[in-house]
């Protein structure tokens, strides 16, 4: 089964992709993989595919766009949305990468690279390689999840203070003995929010709907992976009791979407708690 690999190339002269387009899909054909291609002429598309398209693996970008925005723009945008994709940014102005490094230094979303120049496609291989490889990689995968799951408790415990209108003077002893406690782990908090949205009669509200089952979904795999350990035999494999635990490319793909659905879903409870006090006019 062929697997698909989408890459956003941001460039205002579409030859400069057209001419060099060919070449990496070929080295992902030969890799097992299909290319989706998303092309941006003006660097206007690219938070907009990046909301939309959560596959996305590499995002190619020149760092001349237009006045006012450039390709560090671009890399901005696109960590804001903490989504692990990697970057190659290019330029034929050299100078720019002292701004590059700094970008690195703060990242923990996928690598950043800079070249300078236009012909970016064997840089862009070997960059496919290394996507390729992380992916692959258990004890990254693990480390990245179980990161991005805490995020997710975290703005999951930031509502609950919110919702119980704990004191702010409060809230870090609230994180710490309450929330933070044994005897109320994900599973408990899981509860907690679906009496909440029982309360407000909105748990099959379009704006929520699935949202205990994924928290649940994604406890359950981030549990999984934090007690596996690497098969001896096989670095790509995980087992768990004894058994194999399999993880996969597309299970990390489907993992961190419904983490991304479930931390929008809580932005959109925290809006609809807070329009509920708003005095009406």
């Amino acid at each position: 089964m062929t697997d698909d690999f989408t890459i956003v190339w941001v460039e205002d002269k579409e030859s400069v992709v057209d001419d060099q387009i060919d070449d990496i899909r070929q080295h992902l054909k030969e890799l097992g993989y299909n290319l989706i291609l998303l092309y941006d002429e003006y660097g206007d598309k690219v938070e907009e595919f990046v909301q939309q398209n959560p596959n996305i693996e590499i995002i190619v970008t020149d760092y001349n766009i237009f006045e006012g925005f450039t390709g560090i723009d671009v890399i901005k945008l696109v960590r804001k949305k903490e989504k692990l994709i990697d970057i190659l940014l290019y330029s034929v102005v050299p100078e720019i990468s002292n701004d590059v490094e700094l970008l690195k230094q703060v990242s923990r979303f996928g690598f950043i690279e800079f070249m300078e120049g236009k012909d970016v496609a064997e840089r862009l291989k070997l960059i496919i390689d290394k996507n390729i490889r992380r992916s692959q990689n258990i004890i990254f995968l693990r480390g990245f999840v179980i990161s991005k799951v805490i995020d997710l408790e975290l703005k999951l415990n930031e509502f609950f203070a919110e919702y119980f209108k704990i004191q702010v003077v409060l809230r870090d002893d609230f994180h710490d003995y309450v929330l933070e406690g044994s005897y109320l782990p994900l599973e408990g908090k899981k509860k907690v929010l679906a009496k909440i949205l029982d309360k407000y009669d909105i748990k099959t509200d379009p704006k929520f709907s699935g949202m205990v089952g994924k928290l649940m979904q994604v406890a359950d795999l981030r549990n999984k992976l934090a007690h596996c350990k690497i098969d001896p035999t096989n670095p790509t494999v995980l087992i768990s009791s004894g058994e194999p635990c399999p993880f996969n490319r597309s299970d990390l793909r489907d993992l961190l979407n419904k983490i991304d659905t479930v931390a929008l879903q809580i932005d959109e409870l925290t809006k609809f708690i807070r329009s509920l006090e708003t005095p009406k006019e």
